[in-house]
């Protein structure tokens, strides 16, 4: 990804982290700018935050996004640190609204959901929150830069003053709505890409009347597909001049008679958009568009364009970047021209949102504020929020391209799932790590629930070495509840001695990531999982996240600066061997007295050097022995033994 391309994705996607507020003007800024653009301030200090987040409430709730290397390494190089109040979507309008009746506002408010312009507006100049603008060319040069350059400044003051960052889309992001046309179609019926709206209806009239798919049914083509009226009027109100400012004004825009722009009017009550409802009545009488439009699910209509061989056209919403959604299909490069001439009027514009971070009237310090927030609309500042650590997590190379991880295996055809990939194959990235010098690779099953890594060297750092990695590293930092980490009954016996050594609790669980959750919910335990890599981070999740792990790995590496080799050497793995025997009836070989005795015995021989699992199957007629020691040849000696007694008294099917 080029760096240009990054940073433009940086303004929507930072400020949905970093939009803060505003307060009145200060002479003498209380930070230093560094030269990396870090404002400094000379002591350590806190401002409380309310923050909207996606993420539902209760035991997994992200409450700490201090926890995230982008926030740690922010407030190491700002000394600006944040007190998190974090609340989902659904619930911010409510507690804000609370939060304002009792005039006990936190000093930022971030992602405001739902706050309207209006609102902004009237708490803004009510003085609960600060007008940022006057600190804007001094304390926020970039984003200042930025607003002037492109005109943004009049779009964001209302009411007297400039209240909130706003989240903000760069050219390259702009997205818009447009028709794909199936490109053999076109061809089957000798037409081509339409430009007028006269070409248009000749183009779908000649779709509907041939047999463009070449099937033998001339009755089975739809011409224009649509998910909603909505969507014809977005492709085509550009052409009768409606619209024309954009998705962030769905209803107001300026009337063209008026070259200053700054007539408004309801456009949807305007004269034009009668004339392209009766054109949207004559695609609709003739049969163009699909009459079971207002019958099917959104998604329904969709998944029919993709998938079927019926569609000439289709509209979408993409990026201006965007060209074929499947191969065949293609957009014009021009909107469609009309009577008002050609607009691309279902665009989004530059700002998306206005209430994206807000400073109140009780931040002390609104400037350093504003010069953090600032920060974030760098290149350098998309860097560090999405990429990471430069040289760690990712490098530049001549071109100004960045790379992060190789991908291998990444081609799914709807058959070849864990087909010699994934976390059941994972000799395929050990040879890919060790060939091509990596850090680190993470393999992944199927529905990316369960996760094994590999470590510089090629060696397997399965489940048990993820949880001590992790484990250990809670517990350094206080974060370990309860000082216990949940394991399934097959965790290998190498991992509870390194627990000890490292002073950890641990629980055994019945194999499975949900009697694992179970035994966390009950107890309050925040880690857990399997030998097979289902991990279990009962604050951010209630099953295995394969993502997430390997997220969680890459944390520890990049806040210890120590491989993945090193964090995992504490754990000596004993060798296992597992067999499994057919029986006529599980719980009579289980129970038999003999078998017992026998278990028992091998029990007392490893002492504290291994251990002996006899358990049944849950699926099977089977009872399952496993044994681990200090040498393979010592679990094949002590599994063989039990095998030998549960045949010896018939037991086996």
């Amino acid at each position: 990804m080029k760096k240009h391309r990054l940073l433009s994705l940086c303004l929507a996607a930072f400020l949905w982290i970093t939009a803060c507020g505003a307060a009145a003007a200060q002479e003498a800024p209380s930070f230093i700018m560094d030269s990396a653009g870090y404002p400094v301030l000379p002591e350590p200090k806190a401002f409380s935050v309310l923050a909207a987040t996606s993420i539902p409430e209760g035991p997994g709730a992200w409450n700490t996004p201090n926890e995230i290397p982008y926030f740690m390494n922010m407030e190491s190089r700002t000394n600006i640190h944040f007190d998190w109040e974090t609340i989902t979507h659904v619930n911010f309008a409510e507690r804000f609204s609370t939060l304002l009746a009792a005039d006990d506002l936190p000093d930022v408010v971030l992602k405001a959901y739902g706050l309207s312009d209006s609102e902004l507006v009237t708490q803004g100049t009510n003085g609960m929150f600060v007008n940022i603008e006057p600190y804007l060319e001094t304390c926020a040069p970039v984003f200042y830069d930025y607003c002037v350059k492109n005109d943004l400044l009049k779009y964001l003051r209302m009411g007297g003053g400039i209240w909130s960052f706003p989240y903000i889309f760069d050219s390259e992001s702009i997205q818009m709505s447009k028709i794909y046309f199936n490109t053999d179609w076109l061809k089957a019926v000798g037409k081509e890409m339409p430009v007028t709206l006269e070409e248009y209806l000749d183009v779908f009239r000649a779709f509907r009347d041939s047999d463009a798919n070449g099937n033998g049914d001339p009755n089975d083509e739809i011409p224009l597909g649509l998910c909603d009226t909505d969507n014809f009027i977005s492709i085509f109100a550009g052409a009768f001049g409606l619209m024309n400012r954009g998705t962030s004004n769905m209803y107001i825009d300026a009337a063209p008679a008026d070259a200053s722009g700054n007539t408004l009017r309801f456009w949807r009550g305007d004269d034009s958009m009668k004339e392209l409802l009766k054109m949207y009545k004559q695609y609709w009488d003739e049969g163009l568009i699909s009459h079971n439009l207002y019958d099917s699910d959104y998604y329904i209509l969709f998944d029919n364009f993709h998938h079927e061989d019926k569609h000439g056209a289709h509209a979408a919403w993409v990026t201006v970047s965007g060209q074929g959604m499947i191969d065949k299909f293609v957009a014009p490069d021009a909107p469609p021209k009309g009577p008002a001439g050609q607009l691309w009027s279902y665009i989004s514009g530059k700002i998306a949102q206005k209430p994206g971070l807000i400073i109140t009237k009780e931040c002390d310090d609104p400037a350093a504020m504003v010069a953090w927030a600032n920060y974030n609309y760098t290149q350098q500042g998309a860097y560090d929020y999405f990429l990471g650590i430069e040289n760690e997590s990712y490098v530049i190379d001549e071109n100004g391209h960045t790379q992060l991880t190789d991908l291998i295996n990444n081609n799914p055809d709807g058959t070849n799932i864990n087909n010699n990939a994934g976390s059941t194959h994972i000799e395929v990235l050990q040879k890919y790590v060790k060939d091509n010098n990596l850090d680190v690779g993470f393999a992944y099953d199927g529905d990316a629930d369960r996760c094994i890594a590999v470590d510089e060297n090629g060696d397997v750092i399965n489940g048990d070495l993820i949880l001590y990695i992790y484990g250990k590293y809670m517990k350094e930092r206080g974060k370990l509840l309860n000082n216990t980490v949940v394991t399934t009954v097959m965790s290998n016996f190498g991992l509870y001695k390194a627990f000890d050594e490292a002073g950890i609790n641990y629980e055994k669980t019945a194999v499975g990531d949900k009697y694992v959750y179970e035994n966390m919910v009950t107890n309050g335990h925040r880690i857990g999982g399997e030998q097979s890599g289902h991990i279990i981070f009962s604050k951010y999740a209630t099953t295995g996240d394969g993502i997430l792990t390997s997220l969680k790995l890459m944390e520890v590496m990049l806040a210890k600066k120590t491989s993945l080799s090193k964090l995992a050497a504490p754990v000596v793995i004993y060798p296992q061997v597992l067999k499994n025997i057919r029986v006529h009836s599980k719980p009579e070989a289980q129970n038999d007295p003999d078998v017992q005795a026998a278990v028992q015995a091998v029990a007392d021989k490893l002492g504290d050097s291994g251990r002996i699992l006899v358990r049944e199957s849950g699926t099977e007629p089977v009872i399952r022995v496993m044994v681990e020691a200090e040498t393979e040849a010592l679990c094949e000696k002590y599994v063989d033994q039990v095998i030998d007694v549960i045949k010896k008294k018939g037991h086996e099917a």
